[in-house]
């Protein structure tokens, strides 16, 4: 059950008879500040969610089912034409992982029946997920069905899937596991301002993928531990992420602007630093 107090609660409650929302079959007990329509309520709720690792997986507006861009059409009702709001919810990554199978079967599909296909309708609410959630993955995803290489695609999906299976299954195990990965990737930040002085530009730019990718992973378990009992508030807080965030930003954008100076300064003495103690920090704060 979720508590739902993310609007601000030095807000009175309204004295007019405001709809019932329900996540999860279980009554929210939400105060307003200052929604007018129901698309601003559920804007508001989906902030929350996405915030604690989970995803909208149904909406249904006084029991009527609401499905894909219908949301859209409720942008003029107000809060005060609804009676009940009911939202079912699931974890994002159980909502990726799923995502990932649709798109697997449709490519599985296709390259057995031997067919180029124009359009991709049929896995059109998948690659939106992903889109919106994973940008990186649906860029890869999408340009390899694009040129309908489905074969390539079949093998790098069942990588990718039993991966996020694991995950799900074993998160605190696969944060565990992480160690060898993320001592490798700190060791290239470290070396990353000699390859690109040095003209080793293939090798630094796979420093750059990596040291991404880990950290999409890292993150993600992390999520998905919190689900399993653990918590890692006193480590990953407001101010600590805000930091990691903005130097990951900068490095990046260092270097796609190809800022050897800046970027080599930030990888060597920031971002490898902070996420060798910041993964340190996670795995002794494990129960």
């Amino acid at each position: 059950y979720l508590s739902l107090d993310f609007f601000s609660p030095s807000v009175k409650k309204p004295t007019i008879k405001v709809m019932d929302i329900f996540i999860d079959g279980k009554n929210a007990d939400i105060t307003l500040d200052g929604e007018k329509t129901l698309v601003e309520v559920l804007a508001g709720i989906s902030r929350y969610l996405e915030s604690a690792g989970f995803c909208a997986s149904a909406v249904e507006v006084d029991g009527a089912p609401v499905y894909g861009s219908g949301i859209d059409e409720l942008s003029g009702k107000s809060i005060g034409e609804v009676a009940a709001l009911n939202i079912k919810t699931r974890t994002a990554a159980e909502m990726a992982a799923d995502a990932l199978i649709d798109i697997q079967n449709f490519a599985r599909a296709e390259e057995e029946a031997g067919e180029e296909v124009s359009n991709f309708d049929s896995i059109n609410a998948a690659l939106e997920f992903l889109k919106e959630k994973e940008t990186a993955l649906y860029s890869i995803i999408f340009d390899k069905l694009e040129k309908h290489e489905y074969k390539l695609l079949l093998d790098e999906l069942e990588n990718i899937i039993e991966e996020r299976k694991t995950e799900l299954a074993e998160p605190v195990c696969c944060l565990r596991g992480l160690a060898d990965k993320v001592k490798d990737v700190c060791e290239k930040l470290t070396s990353y301002p000699l390859d690109i002085q040095t003209g080793n530009d293939a090798k630094a730019a796979r420093t750059v993928e990596e040291c991404t990718q880990i950290m999409r992973k890292f993150f993600r378990i992390v999520l998905l531990s919190q689900f399993y009992g653990q918590s890692f508030t006193g480590v990953l807080n407001s101010e600590t992420m805000k930091e990691f965030n903005s130097i990951l930003s900068e490095f990046l954008a260092a270097c796609e602007n190809r800022d050897i100076v800046l970027s080599g300064d930030l990888a060597e003495y920031e971002l490898s630093v902070r996420f060798s103690a910041l993964y340190n920090a996670v795995l002794e704060s494990i129960k």
